[in-house]
């Protein structure tokens, strides 16, 4: 009986299970690796890799059709398994139906402001169920703790789940590092930097050993660290050649510290690996607009759209490219994308309400509209930030409301700190006087 209903729950989910041995099918010709585990197959590696990573939302390192799973690595499939084989048994519940069933949740949860992923009933079951059901039927199962507190992360409950996991197994690198990176997103780099050198020392030369290195170089970058940030880049790169990741931070890095042309070297590598890489072309078209190569910043962040176009940055980016070559009308039309695709950012807000009220050619200026964009921003900050308080102040000096102009401004200043004093005096004054201030 219990075969029976085991072939009746392959033949229930077969139809996905197809796809997902096409799909597999194209992963090995192009490189990739395939191994049974349970009642599933696990693709990994070769085109594997960039179909899981392109993915909507970006952040996906496995994903289950039917009984395949499809991960960028070997690592990952081993970090994602108990979560995947709850998909497992919802497709071997749900049958064909699985996926219009989650597709149409996703969808009435974006309708209703929430997140498609992380609020889907499909997802909630399997980040819920992985690590609480195996903590369950083993309090001893240290996996379980480890599995559970990746999942409770975003709710700032998993530093005890992991605590837990190292005090059963002192020998586990993945609970040393997603400890780590749980205490780099909460700020506190000093105890992620310990845990990552011990998840280091535990993992020597594996895949966990590349990635600690990585997160440990975000660690030392939060405490601006940042030539320990590159060697910790360094290191995982010698681990992994084609770690593209480890390029485009490093890249960043050597921005920081105005290695510039480095930068550009580690994205032009990280783009060489990973030719549809967004972030590569992101980063590198911002450095390019640092470097003041307008024409190459305006051709790599146009191609970051063409790649990814809901992404809010690059038509961000791409404006301030345009702004600074004198292409204003570009610049408008990009930043009120930018709004459009991340109207909760005030930082969308801000760069179009600073240049409809400073633009150096007055055809672009507009007063009215300054102030009615630099008060979204505002109201988005509670009206506590002193950038935006200050383009509040002079959208209403272009409108001509100077008095308004100077109350704004002067909040800026009790805001601000002591570097942005000083401009912000100058406005002051010019508002104080009844002129506005104008981008040269």
């Amino acid at each position: 009986m219990n075969s029976l209903l085991e072939s009746l729950k392959i033949a229930w989910a077969l139809p996905y299970t197809v796809i997902g041995l096409s799909i597999g099918g194209i992963g090995l010709c192009t490189g990739g690796k395939a191994r049974f585990r349970g009642r599933a197959i696990e693709f990994y590696e070769g085109g594997i890799k960039w179909f899981v990573t392109h993915l909507p939302g970006g952040q996906s390192i496995a994903m289950t059709l039917g009984h395949t799973v499809h991960g960028e690595s070997e690592a990952a499939l081993d970090f994602a398994h108990d979560h995947e084989m709850v998909h497992v048994r919802q497709f071997e519940r749900w049958g064909p139906f699985m996926g219009p069933a989650y597709l149409l949740s996703s969808f009435m949860l974006w309708i209703m402001g929430r997140d498609p992923y992380r609020d889907n009933p499909f997802e909630r079951e399997a980040y819920g169920e992985e690590g609480s059901e195996a903590i369950r039927l083993d309090s001893k199962y240290a996996d379980a703790y480890n599995s559970r507190g990746v999942n409770l992360a975003e709710q700032g409950e998993a530093i005890a789940d992991y605590t837990e996991a190292i005090r059963l197994d002192p020998q586990d690198a993945k609970a040393y590092y997603n400890r780590g990176f749980t205490w780099t997103n909460k700020g506190e780099y000093d105890k992620a930097i310990s845990d990552y050198t011990e998840a280091i020392r535990l993992g020597q030369r594996s895949d966990n050993a590349k990635c600690a290195f990585y997160g440990r170089s975000k660690a030392w970058a939060g405490k601006r660290e940042y030539d320990r940030a590159i060697a910790d880049c360094s290191d995982a790169i010698h681990l992994d050649p084609q770690y593209a990741d480890a390029y485009i931070v490093r890249g960043l890095y050597w921005n920081y510290i105005g290695e510039h042309d480095k930068a550009i070297a580690d994205y032009n590598t990280a783009i060489c690996i990973d030719p549809q890489c967004v972030e590569a072309y992101h980063n590198r078209g911002n450095t390019w607009v640092i470097k003041g190569k307008y024409r190459n910043a305006i051709a790599d962040l146009t191609k970051a759209i063409r790649l990814d176009p809901q992404d809010p940055r690059a038509y961000n980016s791409r404006g301030i490219a345009w702004n600074r070559k004198g292409k204003y009308h570009k610049a408008i039309a990009d930043y009120t994308e930018a709004i459009r695709l991340d109207p909760k950012s005030a930082r969308r807000y801000d760069v179009l309400a600073w240049l409809l009220a400073t633009c150096p050619d007055s055809r672009y200026r507009d007063g009215a509209k300054a102030v009615q964009v630099a008060e979204e921003a505002c109201e988005l900050t509670d009206y506590r930030d002193a950038d935006s308080l200050c383009w509040l102040a002079a959208a209403h000096a272009e409108k001509g409301n100077f008095d308004e102009a100077v109350t704004w401004q002067l909040k800026a200043l009790d805001l601000a700190s002591a570097d942005e004093n000083a401009g912000m005096h100058m406005c002051l004054e010019l508002y104080k006087d009844g002129k506005p201030y104008h981008e040269e």
